[in-house]
């Protein structure tokens, strides 16, 4: 029999468990996804060509934003109320909230699609001023129920805990059917139309490889249990997020908005090459947290909140832990990640230095942000994203007209900071969770050290860094191990290494 002192540390083994294996399954194929749309990316550059390309990414952001808008807040409430009630037992709820939460995205993404295919001229001649972007527009809008369905899918096989069916949905399948019909479009030399098409060809199978996936994880119950509906509280819970995701879609874009009015398109090229660089940081903290996504509300649910403590000590450790040589890779090597690009890129070295540490702050605390969320505290989350957006915005107008896209990277960096800064406090007073500043300092000072001493090695060794792509290679090898050493040995303590060891055991 398990006495009273022992169940709290099966359980969280238990929880770490999960959660590394989550982690590891998710960031796995995130990594590998981001691989192949990065891939995906430059063979769309090089069958539109550069003003074509132009026009196609408007487009593109456009069916982003309609995407966002289509799947209303659901996702995080989907990830909370799935695993709430599977903790409780109700099977009917559980069905009702898969059922509940489909319709939906489903509908308003037909609704987008339509809007932006009968609205495509306006948009393209009087938003834009871009008249070839209409055709794009037309036909990039059919992508958007697939898109939205898919990504919704995908985050309920993650409420059930499976993390290789959320990564096989959303990361994986399509960038890899994307990639394959252009390298078709690209040998039978198609008209580059066809582009578009394959963006949605890769979604509708990302929606049908999603549909396939959940009726594995819900099992006979989706088909022989009676759901029982809670729109009410699935759509309540969901609204703040809703609001919270439009003012984040305004953070994400607020800077290279303004940048296309101050600057040239070649700047804006420049920021936006980076922004996608350091898009690395994003998937790191999305997978670690994707995997924690089930555990975060059942431990709130039942107020453990030293369960929760080491939890969120776990997800810290291992976000800033991934991050760091990361960070470090980017800013020792930045010219070299920039001439992947092209050689007009390696102008940006100095803002990619800046979004990287912006985003290295935002990883050592923005779990915060995600547990503030799918513990039921979405609006605290809905108020900080329109702090964050005001002060994105404000800092952008203020810094831009002056110092351009350096005055972007530091606008968008200080607001960053701040955002997140807030969110820890939050997570502090509201929920009783500390944030592990000691562990992170740790690990930055170890990543440091480990960084500085690499550089000094790769000098007295005399490696050729006009040579990117080998320059890189070179020290992913080399720097990979060593800086997990480092980290293993000094950046965690005695109680951090145990923990992690009962995950893994």
């Amino acid at each position: 029999m398990t006495t009273p002192a022992s169940e709290p540390r099966d359980q969280d083994q238990g929880h770490t468990s999960d959660i590394l294996r989550g982690a590891g399954i998710t960031m796995v194929g995130t990594l590998a996804g981001g691989a192949v749309a990065f891939v995906g990316e430059i063979l769309i550059a090089r069958l539109l060509g550069a003003g074509t390309y132009g026009l196609f990414s408007l487009a593109y952001v456009l069916v982003r934003i309609a995407n966002g808008i289509a799947l209303f807040g659901l996702g995080a409430a989907v990830l909370h109320f799935i695993a709430v009630y599977r903790n409780q037992g109700q099977t009917d709820r559980v069905v009702g909230t898969v059922f509940g939460a489909l319709g939906l995205p489903l509908l308003l993404g037909l609704t987008a699609m339509g809007l932006l295919i009968l609205f495509a001229d306006v948009i393209a001649n009087d938003v834009f001023d871009k008249p070839g972007a209409a055709v794009y527009i037309r036909v990039l809008a059919a992508s958007v129920p697939f898109m939205a369905l898919s990504e919704i899918l995908a985050l309920i096989t993650r409420g059930f805990g499976y993390s290789r069916y959320y990564v096989l949905v959303s990361n994986v399948t399509p960038p890899t059917l994307l990639v394959t019909g252009l390298i078709v479009i690209r040998w039978l030399a198609a008209p580059v139309i066809w582009v578009a098409v394959a963006v949605i060809v890769a979604y509708a199978t990302a929606a049908l490889v999603g549909m396939v996936c959940v009726a594995r994880v819900v099992g006979t119950d989706l088909w022989r249990t009676k759901p029982a509906f809670v729109f009410r509280q699935l759509y309540g819970y969901s609204i703040p997020v809703f609001v919270g995701t439009m003012l984040y879609l305004i953070m994400e874009w607020a800077d290279i908005l303004l940048l296309g009015r101050f600057v040239s398109d070649e700047g804006v090229g420049i920021y936006r090459a980076c922004v996608q660089i350091v898009a690395i940081f994003d998937m790191i903290i999305f997978a670690v947290n994707a995997a924690a996504a089930h555990i975060f509300p059942v431990l709130n649910h039942h107020q453990l909140r030293d369960q929760q403590n080491h939890t969120f000590r776990l997800v810290t450790l291992l976000v800033f832990g991934l991050s760091t040589p990361v960070f470090f890779l980017i800013v020792l090597h930045a010219r070299s990640v920039l001439l992947l690009l092209g050689d007009k890129f390696a102008a940006g070295v100095a803002v990619l230095c800046i979004l990287a540490a912006g985003r290295l702050a935002r990883n050592a605390l923005g779990s915060a942000a995600f547990l503030l969320v799918l513990s039921g505290r979405q609006l605290i989350e809905t108020r900080n994203a329109a702090a964050g957006a005001t002060a994105n915005i404000l800092l952008n107008l203020a810094l831009i007209p002056f110092f351009g896209v350096l005055g972007a990277a530091a606008g968008t960096t200080i607001a960053e900071v701040v955002l997140n800064v807030m969110r820890a406090r939050q997570v502090r007073r509201v929920m009783g969770v500390q944030i592990p500043y000691e562990l992170l300092v740790r690990l930055a000072s170890v990543g440091l050290i480990t960084a500085i001493g690499l550089a000094v090695a790769e000098h007295l060794a005399g490696v050729d860094t006009e040579a990117p792509s080998l320059a890189l290679l070179g020290y992913a090898i080399v720097a990979a191990p060593v800086f997990a050493v480092a980290l293993w040995f000094m950046g965690g303590s005695k109680a951090d290494r145990a923990l992690l060891r009962r995950a893994l055991g």
